[in-house]
């Protein structure tokens, strides 16, 4: 799980004061993309102004996703490890951009959970 290690460096760069959400995209044991999540608005969605989510912004800083596995990292205030699970939207981007797998911190033992895209 060191991804999930360098989806929190991504995490701790994210300016949005309630959420802290990194995300790395792996394919082929090195990392492809990262990004975390952005409290700028970037318009109007259909339940009113939207925001970056991580796993978007890692999207689009890689090329050729396909195959490859997502990490995402949320950490509260205290720096601990809290539910990452990629939203509905996300994980049909993910699917779509051909992400296999995403990994996902959460807040019990053993830590982390993943869904298959």
């Amino acid at each position: 799980m060191k991804h999930l290690i360098h989806a929190r460096k991504e995490a701790v760069k994210s300016h949005h004061e309630r959420a802290k959400v990194g995300a790395v995209i792996v394919k082929g044991g090195a990392i492809i993309g990262k990004g975390f999540n952005s409290p700028k608005y970037i318009g109007k969605g259909e339940y009113g102004y939207t925001s970056t989510h991580a796993e978007l912004s890692a999207l689009l800083h890689t090329n050729k996703p396909k195959g490859g596995v997502c990490y995402v990292f949320r950490m509260l205030k205290n720096s601990l490890p809290a539910m990452a699970k990629p939203c509905m939207k996300c994980q049909t981007l993910l699917r779509h951009a051909g992400i296999k797998k995403a990994y996902y911190t959460t807040s019990i033992p053993p830590f982390f959970g993943v869904i298959k895209l």
